[in-house]
């Protein structure tokens, strides 16, 4: 059986060891390949973030009991938050992918 180990090879350094005990040496790890793999963890982690924030604030709730959409100071009133901020996160989730426009 197999075990789950920390990846050195997301920062391009350290030994990769196998399951069986076996140590190999890594090559040094090319940017752009694990550039991508971080970044896309990192979208992931946004994406979750913006629907926590959605979640916990009611944002989610006030959107959902108007199906045509509502404006950031609309859905501010509505879930009672503050404008400026449920403004901010109405883009961040936007370009998350979480909201669309209607």
């Amino acid at each position: 059986e197999g075990h789950t180990r920390f990846n050195p090879m997301i920062f391009g350094h350290g030994k990769v060891t196998t399951s069986n005990g076996a140590q190999n040496l890594n090559r040094q790890a090319e940017v752009p390949e694990q550039a991508g793999k971080i970044l896309s963890q990192f979208a992931g982690y946004v994406g979750f973030k913006k629907i926590e924030i959605g979640l916990n604030n009611g944002l989610f709730e006030a959107l959902r009991q108007h199906p045509g959409g509502l404006t950031a100071d609309k859905l501010a009133g509505e879930a009672g938050t503050d404008e400026f901020y449920t403004g901010v996160w109405n883009q961040a989730a936007y370009g998350a992918g979480v909201l669309e426009l209607g």
